[in-house]
C-alpha cells in the first residue's frame, strides 16, 4: 500500500519531469549532478569524465574526505570545513538524485536501495550531465533568483547559491598561491624547462653522492624520493605547472576542477625539499670550511675533500636564494 508520504513524493517528482508546452522541466537533477561533482572536486576525489555515462556512475557514489590529502590554502580547508559542516544537506542532494531518477516499470520508485543495484532514467540524466558539462559544471547564472524556503525541490538550488561563492573565494587564493610557488621556484632554477629542472635534479643528485662519499647523513627519505632519473621527476613537475598555467585565466569551478589533483601542494612539496635540501648543503658546507681551516688544509685531515666541498658550494650557490 503506498503511503500518503510516497504519494507526496511522487507528485514531486512529476513536477520535475513533467515538461509543459514551451516549458522546461524544472533542472533539480541537474542542481544534484553539480553539487555531486564540486563535492568530489573540493574533497579531492576523481569523476571520470570521459562520457556521459561515466560521469554518472562516478557521481552516483558518497564521497569521503581523504586526510592524506593537504591543501596550502586556508581558503581551499574553508571550503573542506563547508562540505563537512552540511553533510545532511548533502547527503539529501545525493539521496535525492537517486531517488528523483530511479523507476520501476516507468513509474516513481521511492523504495530504491542506494547500496543496491537500480534501474534510473537514464536520458534524462545523460541530458542533464551534458548540459552540466558544456557550462564546465558552472551553472551558478541559472540557477533561481528567488528560492522558496524549505522547499524540497529547490534545497539542492539553495545549496548550490552558498557554495559557488567559496568555490570562488578558494580558487582566488589557490591562483595567488601557484603563481608565488612558480615565481619561487624560477628564482633558483629559472624558467621550469625541462632542461632546467633536469640540471637542478641532477646537482642535487650530485650533492647526495658527496654526501655518501664522505659520510655525511643526509635525509634518507629525500635521497630516496629524488634517485630515481631526473627526467622522470622533471616531466612530472612540468605537468603539474602546465595545470597551473592552463587554470590560471579559467572560471573558478573550471580551475578547481585543475587544482583538485592538488598540484599546488605538489609544486610547494618540491619547493619544501629543496629548502631542506640547500640548508643541509650550507650546514655542511661551513662545518667543512670550519674544519679546513683549523687544521689548516685539506691534507691529512678528516675534513671534506675539495672537490666535495666545491660541488657543494656550487649546489648551495644555485640554491641560496630559496627562501622558507
Amino acid at each position: 500500500m503506498i503511503t500518503w508520504l510516497a504519494r507526496r513524493k511522487a507528485e514531486i517528482i512529476e513536477k520535475i519531469t513533467a515538461t509543459k508546452q514551451g516549458e522546461d522541466p524544472l533542472p533539480v537533477l541537474e542542481w544534484c549532478l553539480a553539487i555531486q561533482y564540486l563535492k568530489a572536486c573540493i574533497l579531492g576525489q576523481k569523476v571520470d569524465t570521459s562520457s556521459p555515462h561515466a560521469v554518472i556512475k562516478s557521481l552516483f557514489k558518497d564521497f569521503k574526505k581523504d586526510d592524506s590529502i593537504k591543501r596550502d590554502t586556508r581558503e581551499w580547508n574553508d571550503m573542506i570545513q563547508f562540505v563537512l559542516n552540511r553533510k545532511t544537506d548533502f547527503d539529501s542532494a545525493l539521496t535525492f538524485l537517486k531517488q528523483a531518477s530511479a523507476t520501476t516499470m516507468g513509474a516513481v520508485h521511492f523504495a530504491v536501495n542506494p547500496n543496491t543495484k537500480s534501474c534510473f532514467r537514464t536520458d534524462e540524466l545523460v541530458l542533464a550531465v551534458e548540459r552540466l558539462m558544456a557550462a564546465d559544471w558552472d551553472i551558478e547564472a541559472k540557477l533561481p533568483g528567488s528560492i522558496p524556503q524549505k522547499h524540497l525541490l529547490y534545497n539542492s538550488a539553495t545549496l548550490l547559491k552558498l557554495l559557488y561563492p567559496s568555490v570562488k573565494k578558494a580558487m582566488a587564493a589557490d591562483t595567488k598561491e601557484a603563481a608565488k610557488v612558480v615565481g619561487k621556484l624560477e628564482e633558483y632554477i629559472g624558467e621550469l624547462t625541462q632542461k632546467n629542472l633536469i640540471d637542478a635534479l641532477a646537482a642535487i643528485q650530485d650533492l647526495f653522492s658527496v654526501f655518501a662519499a664522505n659520510g655525511i647523513m643526509g635525509s634518507t627519505e629525500l635521497r630516496v624520493k629524488y634517485e630515481k632519473p631526473p627526467i622522470e621527476t622533471a616531466k612530472t613537475i612540468l605537468e603539474h605547472v602546465k595545470l597551473i598555467n592552463d587554470a590560471a585565466t579559467a572560471s573558478a569551478v573550471k580551475q578547481l576542477t585543475a587544482y583538485s589533483g592538488n598540484s599546488l601542494n605538489a609544486l610547494y612539496g618540491f619547493l619544501r625539499d629543496i629548502q631542506t635540501i640547500a640548508q643541509k648543503a650550507d650546514q655542511e658546507g661551513a662545518k667543512a670550511r670550519k674544519d679546513i681551516a683549523a687544521t689548516g688544509g685539506f691534507a691529512g685531515t678528516d675534513a671534506l675533500s675539495e672537490a666535495a666541498l666545491t660541488s657543494m658550494e656550487a649546489l648551495y650557490a644555485q640554491l641560496e636564494n630559496m627562501e622558507v
